[in-house]
């Protein structure tokens, strides 16, 4: 097997065709990220079967607002039976393994699949018979929320708290539209971290105002502002690619969150999704935290597993 280096624009494609691939993975939200990075395809005789972005510096880490990165496979790879399709996944990241743990001093990176396990033997078993060597890869899981917009709002599907709050909101007519509104929305984001007694560092807040900017020029991504009395009380952001929506930013002006209004705005999303886009699922963009995973799963949704890959220096 090979790396091949290929263009921004091959790579573009790529991202797009692969299963795996997702608006993280794409150039533009690497570069909104500040990311210099160069775009691989692992090759066996001239077959792709996958690739990776890998960054140009001697560390591969996880940034701010990078949900997921690492390794996609090729269309035609999954398409094989599960025999092949296991043999072929593992060859490519036993490949990826070995040459990514001399490459870089620093490996971090988390993986997904929405449809199949993700194989980490590779990683998990680098050096597995030289316990002399001081480098090998572990993996943490980690979980998001899949929730499909094509029956959206079912109460059925929603927990009674959301239900009652979807309901609660829709007394105090609030009407929700598309935006384009950044500044505002950077305000109520700062806002809420404030409440949450959270400091964004200066490089956090740069790289969410490249993302916010950049996303929606390249028409990537979309803003909703969900208003009271003609204010703006609740915005949210969601990325999209040719596959699924992404939550990528929710926030609401304190004052107003008695009213649900973030019920509302995301209610409003899921149902601008279904009816206007052809977008049949929406990721939520993890649930690893006791609040916000409650609320997130509280619209419904399923579970679906991602994995970090971490390079440590000892067993």
């Amino acid at each position: 097997m090979e790396l091949e280096a290929v263009s921004r624009e091959s790579w573009q494609s790529f991202v797009e065709m692969s299963s795996q691939g997702t608006i993280f993975h794409k150039p533009i939200f690497l570069e909104s990220l500040e990311l210099d990075c160069e775009y691989f395809l692992v090759k066996k005789k001239g077959v792709i079967l996958g690739g990776m972005a890998l960054p140009k510096s001697n560390n591969i880490n996880i940034v701010s607002y990078q949900a997921y990165s690492g390794f996609i496979f090729h269309p035609e790879v999954m398409k094989k039976k599960p025999v092949k399709r296991i043999e072929l996944q593992y060859q490519v990241l036993d490949f990826l393994a070995n040459e990514l743990v001399d490459r870089y001093n620093e490996i971090n990176f988390r993986s997904i699949d929405y449809d199949h396990p993700i194989d980490l033997r590779p990683f998990y078993w680098l050096n597995y018979h030289e316990k002399d060597k001081p480098t090998f890869i572990t993996s943490n899981v980690y979980y998001t929320s899949l929730l499909k917009t094509s029956s959206p709002l079912n109460q059925t599907e929603l927990r009674k708290g959301r239900s009652s709050s979807l309901n609660k909101s829709k007394k105090f007519n609030l009407e929700s539209e598309l935006s384009g509104d950044i500044g505002e929305f950077e305000k109520i984001y700062l806002e809420t971290f404030e409440r949450q007694d959270v400091t964004l560092s200066a490089d956090d807040i740069r790289l969410a105002k490249n993302l916010f900017s950049n996303l929606l020029t390249s028409k990537d991504a979309f803003f909703i502002a969900t208003k009271y009395e003609n204010e703006i009380v609740s915005m949210s952001m969601f990325a999209t690619d040719q596959k699924r929506a992404y939550y990528l930013f929710g926030a609401s002006k304190t004052e107003f969150r008695s009213k649900e209004v973030g019920t509302a705005n995301l209610a409003w999303a899921i149902e601008y999704l279904h009816n206007h886009t052809k977008h049949e699922y929406l990721d939520m963009v993890g649930v690893n935290s006791p609040q916000r995973g409650s609320y997130k799963l509280s619209f419904g949704g399923s579970l679906v597993p991602y994995y970090q890959t971490r390079k440590i220096s000892n067993r």
